[in-house]
């Protein structure tokens, strides 16, 4: 795979906001499902480009650009001719001023397991001034700027709150449309995600009875909550995996499981290989 790291500051850089910017002009000759920490932005610049994430298949058209969330299981799966670029940042280091602070609140929810991935067409509307503003960080590093990393911040703020205005239009994503009470219950989940919880535990939480609570749920956020509980469960899982050297039965019970052969049969379904091999291919990777 022909890889070059046009600018990298996730780690090895002491800046006020890490980031990178990497091209690849082919595919992996073996790839695999891996994870990372920072958010992914991919833009296909060229040939046929494909990702496979949460039981669905993305394929990305010229100029296409894809946000795959943090910790979130993926695998490049694009021909041999294929180029992209990649934007590596993190999410929790964006700081809103004033006067657009009313959207801190949806950032937590924008880069959250509720949304694995998002997919922007180019040529589609509003995902074209979204589009816009990807492709212009992707040039910035071409061009001498003071305050290099300010910039690049602030485009990424101005990218992330029409992200936000994005999802709302989107059918079964309202995000503005999500209740106090449901925030209680996603909170709720997040903390306890590894204990045996339930609908109905959610929904009293929530302050709601359970046929309501099923009922907004699915419709807020587009995912039944054992569908959320349950990938919430998985990627806490695929962290753990490649990230300790607990045992897999360890950590399938941790992780909220009620069996070894559940976790393993919910892992392979969203993940298409077994927790052993996702630990193997992901620490090969790492060395």
């Amino acid at each position: 795979m022909a890889h070059r790291i046009i600018l990298e500051k996730m780690a090895h850089e002491s800046t006020p906001f890490p980031y990178s910017i990497e091209v690849y002009e082919q595919n992996q000759t073996d790839p695999v499902y891996h994870i990372h920490q920072h958010c992914q932005i991919t833009q296909n610049t060229g040939g046929k480009v494909v990702y496979m994430m949460d039981e669905q298949r993305v394929e990305l058209g010229y100029g296409d650009v894809l946000l795959i969330n943090s910790n979130i299981p993926h695998i490049c799966l694009s021909e041999s001719a294929a180029q992209r670029r990649n934007l590596g940042f993190y999410p929790e280091m964006l700081e809103f001023n004033k006067y657009c602070r009313i959207y801190s609140s949806f950032i937590n929810i924008l880069y959250s397991n509720m949304h694995p991935y998002l997919h922007l067409r180019r040529g589609s509307g509003a995902e074209e001034d979204i589009i816009k503003i990807i492709e212009d960080i992707f040039r910035l590093q071409s061009r001498d700027y003071m305050a290099f990393d300010g910039v690049v911040h602030n485009r990424l703020l101005d990218m992330s709150i029409l992200l936000i205005q994005w999802i709302v239009q989107q059918e079964g994503k309202n995000v503005l449309g999500i209740s106090r009470e449901l925030y209680k219950s996603i909170e709720y989940i997040e903390q306890n995600y590894m204990e045996a919880i339930t609908m109905e535990d959610a929904a009293r939480v929530a302050g709601l009875n359970s046929s309501y609570f099923s009922h907004s749920f699915k419709k807020s956020l587009g995912i039944s909550f054992k569908q959320y509980l349950n990938r919430k469960r998985l990627e806490e899982a695929a962290v753990e995996l490649t990230t300790t050297e607990k045992q897999i039965s360890e950590i399938a019970f941790s992780c909220g499981f009620g069996s070894v052969t559940s976790f393993y049969e919910n892992f392979i379904k969203l993940y298409k290989i077994s927790p052993k091999r996702f630990r193997d291919l992901n620490m090969k990777r790492q060395v």
